[in-house]
């Protein structure tokens, strides 16, 4: 899978996605998901402090 943009105003509906997918198709990989997605739990699912700029 790959990653080519980024749609932060529905970007943790497309998360709980993935680990949906995950679930259904790939179990083993369920466990390892989150990891992926630690950087974006700072945010508490609200898409306007992640897309401001930093600083």
């Amino acid at each position: 899978m790959g990653f080519f943009g980024l749609d932060v105003y529905s970007l943790w509906e497309s998360l709980h996605a993935v680990f949906d997918y995950l679930g259904s198709h790939a179990p083993a990989e369920v466990e390892h998901a989150p990891e992926a997605y630690r950087c974006f739990e700072p945010y508490a699912e609200d898409p306007q402090p992640y897309a401001l700029p930093p600083g």
